[in-house]
């Protein structure tokens, strides 16, 4: 390859307010188009084997593995850690260093060619720069795994000795970062809790913690540990707030921003009903205040502006019925025996050669998976007479995917629709205006008659025609400036 073509430029991103050390900054690398050609193509021909090389228990950055796999098999990992009197086992939650630090190129080399790579293959990439003794954690012997790892993210779990990953440490150049690092011990006395934090040199965790992004808990998932999510919707608010915003821009923020920011969450857990409201509060006052500031105003109820735009409303996403309909995606998967390693753990200790409509929601689960399972009741309430559970399941799909978007359809109650409904759904109406016709047509605009309901101090009179007071019918239709205005607009 040219020079030219391998030359990078690197750019150091601060990750804190004030980076003092080299460690405080996250480097960047900007790589010539050309270099990114060549690699897309290499990844391509990669695409093809990678599946069949890589091990379950890494999620990161392969097609048909997601994040979500993790964290679901993750609980079931800590499943009884607040209990007293379990057998010894212990967790090594691992922060590995950035690769491109400390990765030995020779092991990935050897790696290449054990895997049989061709030796051209090996050479442009290298241009592009169980111990049968291992003791398992308990219920995971079945399985064969002894660790999950998303990125540099790392879950070890065992009966409690770190000597595996030094070995790997020490062949591939690979380190964990001590200080981000943590180990989980539980069933051992406290003087062999205390050695084995010396050993390892990590700290001691607690549960819960946070892991890739959310709260990783034995237990069920409470409001405390659900706050991050609202701060962080809260914050993005506040720095809207100044912003003289219409309300057409604030309902396409909610709609992109605030929504995609508890997606996450969303499909992961069965979210608190109060955790619920908050975040539908916090958008509802947005909307009609642009603010952070509780507040009980509002021209038209949350529910109609969660209607289809057919039936009347602003096709907002009811999160709720939103976090329903993700969970059925995770119930389909476990239906179709899908090959990740939290539905083979399902498999294996809580359905046993079952169909799934079959098993009643087991008392030993961790909450997360009891919840999937009790979204059964769900399904029932949408299934015909000659439908069962996975056939019902299935219409959800298409191409081989669950289509989230379609369980939430059939999950929203069905409305009427309306008929100035060809108003709403015209594409040539500036949004600004189309808001407002809908709040003319559900007749909340703020007319001298309505303000006088809410005690505000105006001038009755139509400020156009004096002689009449101002309600809606007269400032839309019967005030004759109005009567002109229209006469030129429907000529």
């Amino acid at each position: 390859m040219k020079q030219a073509w391998n030359c990078t430029a690197i750019t150091l991103i601060p990750k804190v307010p004030a980076p003092t050390t080299v460690k405080d900054y996250r480097p960047i690398a900007c790589c010539t188009t050309v270099y990114k050609i060549i690699a897309k193509i290499r990844t391509k021909k990669i695409k093809k084997v990678i599946e069949c090389i890589i091990r379950k228990a890494r999620s990161a950055f392969i097609e048909g593995r997601s994040i979500v796999d993790n964290i679901l098999f993750s609980h079931e990992l800590f499943n009884g850690y607040s209990r007293k009197g379990l057998s010894p086992r212990s967790v090594l939650k691992v922060d590995l260093r950035k690769a491109y630090d400390s990765l030995d190129w020779q092991f990935l080399r050897s790696m290449l060619t054990d895997l049989g790579f061709s030796q051209k293959f090996i050479r442009e990439m290298n241009q592009l720069s169980m111990q049968k003794e291992f003791k398992f954690h308990p219920k995971y012997k079945k399985l064969g795994v002894t660790h999950i790892c998303f990125a540099n993210n790392l879950l070890m779990f065992c009966r409690g000795d770190k000597e595996t990953f030094n070995r790997f440490s020490n062949a591939s150049g690979l380190q964990a970062s001590a200080e981000k690092s943590s180990i989980y011990i539980v069933g051992v006395a406290q003087h062999i809790k205390e050695q084995l934090i010396e050993i390892t040199g990590y700290a001691k965790g607690s549960i819960p913690f946070k892991y890739l992004g959310v709260p990783l808990s034995a237990r069920k998932l409470n409001i405390q540990q659900c706050l991050p999510l609202v701060e962080k919707i809260t914050e993005r608010v506040r720095c809207w707030s100044a912003r003289m915003l219409s309300y057409s821009e604030r309902i396409q923020l909610i709609k992109s921003v605030l929504f995609g920011i508890q997606t996450y969450w969303a499909q992961i857990f069965l979210l608190p009903k109060k955790i619920m409201k908050m975040i539908e509060t916090i958008c509802r006052t947005f909307l009609w205040t642009g603010s952070t500031d509780y507040s009980r105003k509002a021209l038209i109820a949350w529910y109609r502006i969660c209607q289809p735009k057919a039936t009347g409303g602003l096709n907002v996403i009811n999160m709720k019925i939103w976090n329903k309909a993700a969970l059925l995606k995770h119930l389909w998967a476990l239906a179709m025996k899908k090959d990740t390693l939290w539905i083979k753990w399902a498999h294996i200790y809580y359905i046993k050669n079952r169909l799934i409509e079959e098993v009643s929601t087991p008392k030993t689960a961790t909450w997360v998976v009891m919840k999937i399972i009790e979204a059964k009741d769900e399904v029932q309430k949408l299934r015909s007479i000659h439908n069962n559970l996975i056939n019902t399941l299935d219409s959800f799909v298409k191409q081989g995917k669950f289509q989230i978007h379609k369980a939430y359809v059939q999950l929203q109650l069905q409305f009427p629709k309306v008929d100035w409904k060809s108003i709403h759904l015209h594409a040539q109406i500036h949004p600004r205006f189309k808001f407002h016709i809908w709040l003319a047509i559900h007749q909340r605009i703020a007319t001298v008659d309505r303000l006088s309901k809410f005690g505000i101090q105006v001038q009755l009179e139509c400020v156009f025609y004096a002689k009449t007071v101002e309600i809606f019918d007269h400032l839309y239709f019967g005030c004759p400036s109005t009567n002109k205005l229209w006469e030129r607009v429907l000529i």
